[in-house]
This record gives structure tokens, sequence and C-alpha cells, in this order.
């Protein structure tokens, strides 16, 4: 993997250092010494599914608030905090250069008794965590987490890149410093310390098929050949629409600090995930990477007021959306979202379907045929209408029952299942419900006719006008073998994951069927799927940002 493209920020740092007769500093000018420090921010990589090379960010991407630069000894202790002095700007990438954008600001340290060894950057700090990292020791910042990657749209976190250096030593500070302390500002600029940073955010983006198809969105997908289901009188074509696409299965927070491993080496990983020549790494272990708590439906998750429940949604390791959260009026041109990461246990079976990211994809059928989106119930693996359901419906129990006033039952008498009222039908939850009767009807009904009703051969997914989603779990650098002999051999580090400063680039080549019903729009959206039977066809990439791409048929 070849670095392309470097963001430059370029900052001159005037360190005053006071008199002390116990400071263990050179001998520079006692009033003031000097440092300039470039700082460079990797372009974003892209990966696999494919890795794809690295992408400028944009403007609001690479945007500078605020840097804060924390400075310790040989040992990994606190010595001081830079003050920043000057205002921070930015400029654009002149024509020819590599560098996309610099920032010089002027910090004055202050009291400094100990040499300052190596340094730690954060730039776009939130203000809420101004006191995370002064006075604590480098062991000690390693440990901090962060629920957010940015503190608005054009302010995204960003700390000292982690790699493992030529003698496979983990790096994520700036080191050997001292020697850049300088009694002249001119001086420190024609000697500069150049220190890395990425974001901590990861980048995504989805094209259906093409970039004039993606323009189109929201709307309607063309396929390569119609896609069909199985209606009440045999197959028949849809259309699908495409309303929106976001991140979902979300890591609810990140290390400030990039956390890797020196021993990651094979046989586990049989990937290059470290690349010291470009000061940076593509892989990492995030807070929940061999473990954590996940569920396997919205049934496990959704917390039912018992306080008996192992699994909610405040004690879930991942935050996943409802289709409400992912349709859109406009298309996203991408999203973001924290790093997250698995590994262990949770790459054997089926365990990396809930606890891997996933990028969602909200849709809508109909028939070609038809004007409108109109709900939809799927019933024994056929699809009908309502009035055709209850029929259905109405055939089914008069096949074993009758009312007790001796007449059949009809459609008239069962409840259309409406999501905002939750005593018109039995929530199995994830799409699927069970229908009711009237009262009217089930005061005419024996209990064993109720009873049969409520059996499990009645279960029905719902597509609540045509809503339907598609999840596509997103892929890293390798490609997973879906399609196991032996279901319980694990799929591979690097299978499945989103790491910090990557680029996934998701496209859709094609759909081939319909999705995944949605009932209520509202309801978290925990993917319970087989990837071997991919209902998109995408190709993902991903950049650098580092990036990422792959390839699905939805």
């Amino acid at each position: 993997m070849k670095l392309k493209t470097f963001l430059f920020t370029l900052l001159a740092l005037v360190i005053f250092v006071g008199c002390n007769e116990r400071q263990l500093v050179p001998e520079l000018d006692s009033n003031a010494s000097y440092m300039t420090v470039r700082l460079v921010s990797p372009a974003d990589v892209f990966t696999k599914g494919t890795a794809g090379g690295f992408a400028n960010g944009t403007a609001a991407e690479g945007k500078i608030n605020n840097a804060h630069f924390y400075f310790y000894d040989i040992m990994g202790n606190f010595v001081v905090e830079g003050e920043t002095l000057s205002d921070l700007g930015t400029t654009t990438n002149p024509d020819g250069s590599n560098v996309e954008r610099y920032t010089e600001a002027t910090i004055v340290l202050k009291n400094v008794t100990v040499l300052p060894y190596q340094m730690l950057v954060v730039l776009n700090l939130p203000t809420a965590d101004a006191t995370r990292f002064p006075g604590k020791s480098l062991t000690q910042a390693q440990a901090e987490l962060t629920n957010i990657y940015n503190n608005s749209a054009e302010s995204f976190i960003m700390t000292s890149s982690t790699y493992l250096n030529a003698t496979n030593k983990v790096v994520f500070t700036t080191s050997g410093i001292e020697g850049n302390l300088k009694k002249t500002e001119a001086e420190a600029i024609a000697n500069p310390v150049e220190a890395y940073v990425e974001r901590l955010a990861v980048k995504g983006s989805l094209t259906m098929k093409d970039a004039g198809t993606t323009s189109g969105m929201p709307g309607v997908f063309p396929p390569t050949t119609p896609v069909k289901a199985a209606f009440l009188g045999g197959d028949k074509t849809v259309d699908i629409k495409i309303n929106g696409w976001g991140f979902s299965n979300l890591n609810k927070q990140s290390y400030y600090i990039k956390k890797i491993d020196a021993g990651w080496t094979a046989p586990t990983f049989t990937w290059t995930w470290n690349s010291a020549s470009n000061y940076r790494s593509f892989w990492a272990q995030d807070a929940n990477y061999t473990d954590g708590t996940y569920p396997t439906n919205y049934a496990d998750l959704r917390d039912d007021g018992s306080g008996s429940d192992l699994v909610t949604p405040a004690t879930a390791a991942l935050t996943y959306k409802p289709y409400n959260q992912i349709a859109a009026t406009a298309w996203a041109a991408a999203d973001y979202c924290h790093e997250n990461t698995i590994a262990g246990n949770l790459l054997t079976g089926n365990f990396y379907m809930n606890a891997a990211t996933n990028i969602l994809v909200a849709a809508q059928m109909k028939l070609t045929t038809e004007t409108d989106y109109v709900t939809l119930y799927r019933f024994n693996g056929v699809l009908y209408t309502w009035a055709q359901y209850a029929d259905i419906l109405a055939e089914n129990m008069n096949m074993s029952y009758q009312k007790t006033d001796g007449t059949a039952y009809t459609a008239a008498d069962f409840q259309v299942p409406n999501p905002a009222s939750a005593s018109t039908f039995t929530n199995l939850y994830d799409g699927e419900i069970k229908p009711l009767l009237t009262s009217t009807a089930a005061g005419l009904s024996t209990t064993a006719a109720v009873t049969y009703l409520a059996g499990d051969r009645f279960i029905t997914e719902v597509f609540t006008e045509g809503r339907m989603y598609y999840s596509i779990p997103v892929e890293h650098f390798l490609n997973p073998t879906y399609n196991k002999t032996n279901p319980s051999d694990p799929f591979l580090v690097g299978d499945f994951g989103v790491v910090r400063n990557h680029f996934y680039q998701v496209t859709v080549t094609d759909i081939k069927k319909v999705g995944i019903g949605v009932f209520d729009v509202t309801e978290p959206i925990v993917p319970n799927y087989d990837p071997s039977t991919y209902y998109l066809a995408a190709k993902l990439n991903i950049l650098a940002w580092q990036t990422v791409t792959q390839n699905v048929i939805l």
C-alpha cells in the first residue's frame, strides 16, 4: 500500500521556557526557545473489500478549529501542555503542491522543569474534554474514550497517528523533539518537527450503480434485469425505490489514541496492516474488540420494561438505527461513524452480523403496473395486498373453525395491523407480526380458534407502504468466505471492520431481489440474514482517508 497524497498542516510553535535552577533543559535562550511543528495529516485510506489507495479530505474534514499539544518525558510522564497564542487559519493547496492546507500557530510552554522528549497532538478537542489529558501519563491517556468523533459538521477530532515503527515498536507520539528547541524562531522554522495526525472518524459513501444513477437518488433503481417477487398469481415485476442509506450497528465510542498491538502477526493476520513509511496503520482495537453485548434481533434488543432484559439499547455495545433515520429527503454524499473492529469469538458463526458495522439501504417496492406504494404482507413466501391477505386468513380459519354463531370467517373479521396501534396485531418485531381478530369476531370465536390464529403458522412479514431494507456488512481488507463447509470455522481478522481515517466506498452494482420488510419505521433494525444470499450486488472501496471499495449485488 502506497501513500499517494498527504494533507500537511504547518504550525509554528513558539516555546517559552522560564528560567529555573532545577530545569533539565539544554543551553538555550533563557527567555524564549522556539520549535516548529509540521502537522502531517495522511490522506484518507481506501480499503476492501479492496484496498484502493488514498484520498484527500474535504475542507470541512480537514478544518482545524483548535490545537492542543501535550508534552511528556521519555518515560511517558506528563510535562506540560502548550498554550496556543495565535489564531488558527486555513489556506488551500497551491497548484502543483502536495500540501493541501497549512496552519500557523504560536504556543508557549510555561514553568517547564523537565525537558520534553515526546509530544501528543489533539486537534479539534471538545471544550468539555479540555481536562482529559493534562496531568495524565501517556498510559492513562491511551485509556481515554470519547463518544463523539467531531464537535460539529466542520470540526473532526484528530490525534497523533498510531503505527509500528521500523523496530516493531508502537508509536503514537512524536518523539526525540528535545533537539528541536532552538534559540531563535528562524532556527526552529529551518528545523521543523513532523507530527502525523489522523481523524477519529470513519467515512463512508454509497454509489447506486454509477454516478449518473446516484445523481437521481432517492429514486427508482434500474436493475440489469427486472426484479421479480412472488405475488398472488405468480412472480411479478416490481420497481424498487431507494430512499436513503447510512451506517448502522454503530460503535458508541472511540479511543482518543488509536490502539494497536505489535503482536498482530501471522497466522492470525494474513494481510499487511501496518505501514511505517506512511506513518499509519490499517487496523485497530476498539473497546469491544473481542466481546461486548450484542442482540440477535430487535426482539432481543428491545427493553420490555421488566428490568430483567440481558440486552437493551442502553447496554448493547452498538447503536442500531431505525428505517426512518436512514431514509432521507436528499441523498447523503457521505456518512461518518466511530471505528468498530471485531476479533476472537465475534468472528465465529453469525456473531459478526450484529457486531460488525453495516451500511443500511432504505428502500420501497411496488408492482411495476401500479402507481402507489401500498402495504404488502408476505405470508408463506407470497406477497399480498391487505384485501388478498385478509381473504387468505379467512380461508385458513374456515378450514378448521367457524364462528360460534355458525357463520364463516370473512376478511372483515381481521384487524388491519397498524404500527401506531399495538392492539391491532401481535408484534414479533423485526418486521413480523401475527394477525388479530376484531373484537366482535373474537367474541364469536372459541378459545381453540383464537389460539389457532395465534400460532406460528400465521407469522407474517409486513412491508408498510412497500418499505424494506438491505444491509451490507462492511468488509475491510479481505474477502470473507460466507458459504463455509463448516459453519463453525471462524472468519478472519480483517474480514469485517471499519477503522478510523478510512473511507469505505460501497457501490451497489445491481439489485436482484426484494429486501427485508419494515413494519414499524421507528423500530431499530438489527440485521439478521445470510449474506451468502446477498440481495444487493455491491463493490466496496476503502480510502485514506485509506480507501476501501466493496461491490455488492442486492
